[in-house]
């Protein structure tokens, strides 16, 4: 009796979202949503620390950052100014993330609309992540973001030149938003920050 052969191998075709730009070519964010700096500022005032926020804050910037409006475009400058003030005002990490998570409450909103923040039947993260270019596009101007899948419920998600990864708290809050935005459409979210630079930051999110 001859011997079965083995078929031919198939290339397993993974999901995920590319770069647009050559590593080396990655333009740097120029500007930042307003949306993310109000709505942490929102946050600030809810808890009664907006006083504090303004005194650490550079009084040339108050204009820019405690009056600016939901939608708008901050300079990079500006918004490093802002993550900073905020690193230093909120420093355990759990309130970090506390914040992150209340700043996504209002970035589902903006990205997919009041209608779309409520889960789906059937839907899963893969879902939402096919858009992830837009909403990038939505809260930066410059820089890149790409998604790898590494599980069925899994994957890696990489931004490039953003300037406000150095700053913890930055990292932390971002990490509450996302984890935020994902759970809506998960019965659970976990995102584990893997590594960073100046301008880069990795998670590993995964979901039940």
């Amino acid at each position: 009796m001859q011997a079965s052969r083995p078929g031919p191998s198939v290339d397993v075709v993974k999901r995920g979202v590319p770069l647009r730009y050559q590593a080396n070519e990655i333009p740097p964010v120029t500007q930042v949503r307003s949306t993310l700096v109000s709505s942490s500022i929102r946050a600030i005032t809810s808890a009664g620390r907006l006083a504090e926020y303004e005194k650490l804050l550079p009084p040339q910037l108050h204009a820019a950052v405690v009056g600016t409006i939901a939608g708008s475009w901050l300079g990079i400058d500006v918004a490093i100014a802002h993550y900073r003030v905020m690193d230093a005002l909120v420093v355990d990490v759990r309130d970090q993330l506390s914040v992150g998570e209340t700043v996504g409450s209002t970035v589902r909103s903006y990205l997919f609309g009041t209608s779309r923040t409520a889960p789906v039947a059937g839907a899963t993260p893969w879902t939402i992540l096919p858009h992830t270019r837009r909403t990038w596009d939505r809260l930066y101007v410059g820089g890149d973001v790409s998604i790898e899948e590494t599980g069925p419920q899994e994957f890696v998600r990489t931004i490039y030149g953003l300037p406000l990864c150095e700053i913890p708290y930055f990292r932390n809050a971002s990490r509450g938003t996302m984890q935020s935005v994902i759970s809506r459409w998960c019965t659970k979210c976990e995102v584990t920050e893997t590594s960073w630079t100046s301008t880069t930051l990795q998670w590993r999110i995964s979901w039940m």
